[in-house]
């Protein structure tokens, strides 16, 4: 019997805060999230957000993946690398066969700027996102957090990580350089 393929997208936790309040401000399924940035950091902080902590999400996902049908892929190394990903997600899905020329293809259309720009993976038209507070494809940067947290945020976050999660020693990345 065949196993269930997972693939497992880990993104560095202090993006991921700012994504998603953004996401709570423009989604009525969130009620259009009213309250300010101080407030939601605290609901991620403390796992009072839809689908849960993304502290448990991460504990739970992390030891998982050396399994031979999980994938982890980092939202960073994504953004980084996307040919090199794209090539271990097809070996990784049996899909060897395919040729450089696909994989460079594939990983074009599957660019942040290019899923922007496309009506089908922007949900600009979804009733429920209101583009005009905030597209749900927003910048999709590596360290665009550093323009919302606050010197004392930034230090209070890291903490909470630090007492959550530093012995699972996950190599997020924060800031991209290229």
């Amino acid at each position: 019997r065949a196993l269930i393929t997972v693939i497992v997208l880990f993104r560095n936790p202090k993006d991921v805060c700012v994504s998603y309040f953004n996401f709570y401000k423009c989604s009525s399924s969130f009620g259009n999230f009213q309250g300010d940035w101080p407030e939601f950091l605290a609901m991620f902080c403390e796992g009072h957000v839809d689908h849960g902590s993304w502290f448990d999400f991460t504990k739970s996902w992390w030891p998982l993946r050396e399994l031979p049908n999980v994938k982890l892929v980092f939202y960073e190394e994504l953004k980084r690398n996307p040919f090199g990903i794209i090539k271990e997600l097809a070996d990784f899905l049996g899909k060897q066969h395919l040729d450089d020329v696909t994989k460079s293809r594939i990983a074009a259309h599957c660019s942040f700027e290019k899923m922007r720009e496309n009506p089908m993976t922007n949900h600009q038209d979804v009733y429920s996102i209101n583009s005009q507070v905030s597209p749900l494809m927003r910048k999709g940067q590596v360290g665009d957090w550093k323009s919302v947290f606050t010197v004392q945020q930034n230090e209070d976050f890291t903490q909470i990580y630090l007492d959550k999660l530093s012995h699972l020693e996950i190599p997020f990345t924060y800031q991209l350089d290229f």
